[in-house]
């Protein structure tokens, strides 16, 4: 197998143990250099998966290169697809919050499933920002992630109790201001810098 990864090359028979070998060599020189594996060529071909994964699949004559990109690449990647999700979030927030103060028939529960989804991966985006090294993100999203926990509460509160008005108002006054005060500080964050 031929593996590239950064500068360096190597031609070595794909075995559990040398892959064991490359896995650990490759997690070092991305730790001591910041790095994140962006992801994996196999002969040419991406793979986002693991790299354990891609050399299990690879064949002995396979060509294996990681492709990685530092810290501040993988933040600026993360900050602007919240971005691109919170602004698209904005947008559907009222028909959201309206087809519930409208009653039960018009609730747009699909709509609602994927806002549920969306909250849930920008809670798993803001736990990857609080564990980063950026102290100013950090910090940001270490507020905001109690905010949206206290919001998501009080949202699944009132489903449970039925309260479609409460749901509706929650939707509209609370999560729309938070995802537009999220969206403004991350624009903040990209214009000012992310140290």
């Amino acid at each position: 197998m031929h593996f590239k990864f950064r500068d360096q090359s190597h031609y070595f028979e794909p075995t559990q143990q040398t892959n064991a070998e490359v896995i650990r060599h490759v997690q070092q020189i991305a730790l001591n250099n910041q790095l994140d594996i962006h992801h994996i060529l196999v002969d040419a071909i991406p793979f986002y998966g693991d790299l354990s994964e891609a050399l299990d699949q690879a064949g002995p004559s396979s060509e294996i290169r990681v492709i990685e990109r530092g810290s501040s690449e993988w933040l600026d990647d993360l900050l602007q697809t919240a971005l691109n999700y919170l602004s698209v979030a904005l947008e559907q927030l009222p028909a959201i919050a309206a087809s519930f103060q409208q009653g039960e028939g018009a609730i747009q529960w699909e709509l609602f499933k994927d806002l549920l989804e969306g909250i849930g991966w920008l809670d798993e985006v803001s736990s990857l920002i609080i564990n980063s090294s950026f102290q100013k993100a950090s910090t940001f999203f270490a507020e905001q992630s109690v905010e949206l926990s206290r919001v998501v509460k009080e949202l699944l509160a009132s489903i449970e109790d039925n309260d479609r008005i409460l749901t509706g108002d929650i939707i509209t006054y609370e999560l729309a201001e938070l995802y537009q005060q999220l969206r403004d500080s991350i624009l903040t964050l990209q214009t000012e810098g992310i140290q």
